[in-house]
């Protein structure tokens, strides 16, 4: 009897777990790479075993895929501060691409290979972040005209950002309308014009470019964040989820499939169908 309840006991231990809690999910075509337990994982989009990619007891976060797949770029804290990093998509060692005190952000890639992220050790203040640019072989970061950056996306031809200035997302605030109300703009990188996504008194964050569409999440039905669609063709925003039940948070794509976390699990967009699938990988 006890060796019975022994090896049931290790069968149960040994089974496959689903996940929950997973953060800052980003996909490319079938994988979807997320963090969970401060660690990075990857998984199919169809679900089943999680592969565990970093194992280091500092945080690594806001994972993104290279444009073609081959590399992830991540911010880590693995020396104190938050950094730079990339790493195979396979896995393997991480190489740490910024050397700052400040808090450095991943915030994607450039159409042609470079890693965008945000720092506030250039800061006037320190108090807002600016967009740097760095090449995944190494090399010294290149700075950007945009000195106000949270969230971007650029253009299928890299010249236009799409945006946010601040991270009010962050803040939690139901209906807030103040001087950091979330708001989307358009960022020329080769005239440095701004120019704000038309908007009244409603929070709009995370936009994301898909061919000539900017999808984004905004509370501005019912104060729960959702997912629209800006046409910038048509000059017209259409709404795509209806949730009431829980927020739309972290959203990113790859240009077929929208990912975002929604209350501890992960859900994906297929942009082409509009079907939304539940991801389900488990662990052992």
């Amino acid at each position: 009897m006890l060796i019975s309840a022994i090896a049931a006991s290790a069968a149960v231990a040994a089974a496959p777990m689903e996940v929950r809690l997973m953060r800052y999910p980003n996909v490319f075509e079938d994988k979807v790479v997320f963090t969970f337990a401060s660690d990075l994982w990857v998984s199919d989009l169809e679900g089943g075993v999680a592969r565990r990619l970093t194992s280091h007891p500092g945080l690594e976060y806001r994972a993104r895929y290279s444009p073609d797949g081959s590399q992830i770029a991540f911010s880590g804290q693995y020396d104190g501060s938050t950094d730079v990093y990339v790493m195979s998509a396979d896995g393997g060692q991480p190489k740490r691409l910024t050397m700052r005190s400040g808090s450095e952000m991943v915030l994607g890639w450039t159409p042609d290979g470079q890693i965008a992220y945000s720092t506030n050790s250039t800061h006037e203040t320190r108090r807002g972040s600016h967009l740097f640019l760095v090449d995944p072989e190494g090399g010294m970061p290149v700075p950007t005209a945009v000195k106000d950056v949270s969230d971007i996306s650029f253009s299928p031809d890299g010249k236009t950002i799409a945006m946010n200035r601040g991270a009010a997302h962050q803040f939690n605030w139901r209906g807030y309308r103040g001087g950091t109300q979330g708001v989307i703009g358009f960022f020329d990188l080769e005239k440095n014009t701004w120019k704000e996504l038309p908007h009244k008194r409603e929070n709009s964050w995370f936009p994301m470019w898909v061919g000539s569409d900017v999808f984004f999440i905004s509370d501005k039905t019912d104060r729960t964040k959702n997912l629209y669609k800006w046409d910038t063709k048509a000059k017209k925003q259409v709404s795509i989820t209806k949730n009431k039940d829980g927020d739309i948070r972290w959203p990113s794509t790859d240009g077929k499939t929208i990912v975002w976390e929604r209350d501890g699990q992960i859900e994906a967009y297929d942009v082409k169908s509009g079907k939304i699938n539940a991801f389900r990988p488990r662990i052992l």
